[in-house]
């Protein structure tokens, strides 16, 4: 987690979730609790501002839940909603307010989902707002057809993977 990174409330992370700095995570009017291997990109924003729906079967009701596997790219936002596995909020995506995002879901660039909505598993959320079906998302099609951006990259760099980027950038000239 980022030392640059806004974090304020109670918001209690997963294993291995990486934070960049300047984005926000908020918990306002309730707890955020995030499950493993997120990766929170700079400027994206999290924020419970009061669940109204509260998700089935959890422990705290006015708790906002993240799944495991989900990458907020850049300026994504996600305000007050349930998000499950392994989805893709892309740069500018918007998820409003009580909405309920499934597992493998892609939000596109620049998105938004209506108050209260329901994005069902394998879906993508087009920039119209409208929710197209895509039966082959999965885990295994998300992890091999996904591009990792360089800010991602950098974010896992140690001195042992720094061979490696000064080779990419090499090849790249």
């Amino acid at each position: 987690i980022c030392q640059d990174a806004f974090i304020e409330g109670n918001v209690v992370f997963g294993e291995g979730c990486i934070v960049h700095p300047h984005c926000v995570i908020s918990a306002k009017k309730g707890p955020i609790i995030i499950g493993d291997y997120n990766i929170i990109e700079e400027r994206a924003v999290i924020v419970n501002n009061g669940v109204s729906k509260p998700k089935a079967g959890m422990a705290d009701p006015k708790a906002m839940y993240i799944s495991n596997y989900n990458w907020f790219e850049v300026g994504a936002t996600v305000d007050s909603s349930h998000i499950g596995s392994y989805s893709v909020f892309e740069p500018r995506s918007y998820v409003k307010r009580d909405s309920e995002v499934g597992d493998y879901c892609i939000l596109a660039v620049s998105s938004i989902t209506g108050p209260n909505a329901m994005v069902p598993n394998s879906s993508i959320v087009l920039e119209s707002g409208n929710i197209i079906s895509r039966p082959d998302l999965s885990e295994e099609n998300l992890k091999t057809n996904i591009s990792v951006s360089y800010t991602h990259l950098r974010a896992h760099e140690t001195s042992l993977h720094l061979v490696c980027r000064l080779l990419l950038e090499k090849k790249k000239k």
